[in-house]
Parts: structure tokens; C-alpha cells; sequence
């Protein structure tokens, strides 16, 4: 065995020994969209509401989302409203860039 503390475990899925990647790819913010998919559904089961949900976000390159803007037509609404707080829940791993800007839709629908 190897002396000293054990390793803490590894829940994350970057290596500490790999750069950064330069930016959030299409499969990675698919994989954060999928942890909050639940919370957007629910709002969807609470106000009956169906439509696009296009979300906008602005995440730092520490994985920290900036901003959340809902377009189309829920925007405003209380359905909106309560996706947009969902959406704030979101998290993405760190990159090496300053802050990306990405649109990312969901289909409220039956």
C-alpha cells in the first residue's frame, strides 16, 4: 500500500491530472440537463401547461451558472417561472474559459 491518507473518493468525473476542457460540450450539458429534467416535468405537472421551454444559460468556467433566461412562449408565466428556478439548480463541471453561453430546449408535452 501506499503511505499516507487515503484518497478521498471520487465522485466527479474529471481527472485532476487532465486539462480542463475549453468549453461545456453538447454531451456535457445534455448530462446536467438530464439531473434537472424531474424538476422542469413537475413544473410542467403542476400548472398543465405545455410548450417549448428554451432555456438560455450563462455558466462560469467554475461550473457556476450566471444567468437563466426562458424564451418561448412560458416565459412569464407561472409554469416559467418555476422552470427557470429549476433550471437555476443545474450543475457543470469546471472548463477553462471565461463564461459560455448555450441555449438548451425542452418540450413540455403529454
Amino acid at each position: 500500500g501506499k503511505p499516507g491518507a487515503p484518497a478521498p473518493p471520487d465522485d466527479s468525473d474529471d481527472d485532476e491530472d487532465k486539462p480542463l476542457p475549453t468549453e461545456l460540450t453538447r454531451a456535457v450539458i445534455a448530462k446536467s440537463m438530464g439531473r434537472i429534467r424531474g424538476q422542469v416535468f413537475a413544473c410542467f405537472e403542476r400548472f398543465h401547461m405545455p410548450g417549448a421551454a428554451p432555456l438560455t444559460y450563462e455558466v462560469a468556467g467554475n461550473g457556476t451558472v450566471q444567468s437563466v433566461k426562458l424564451g418561448g412562449g412560458l416565459a412569464g408565466t407561472p409554469t416559467g417561472d418555476c422552470i427557470v428556478e429549476a433550471a437555476r439548480a443545474a450543475r457543470f463541471p469546471r472548463f477553462d474559459g471565461p463564461v459560455q453561453t448555450f441555449t438548451y430546449p425542452f418540450f413540455l408535452r403529454r
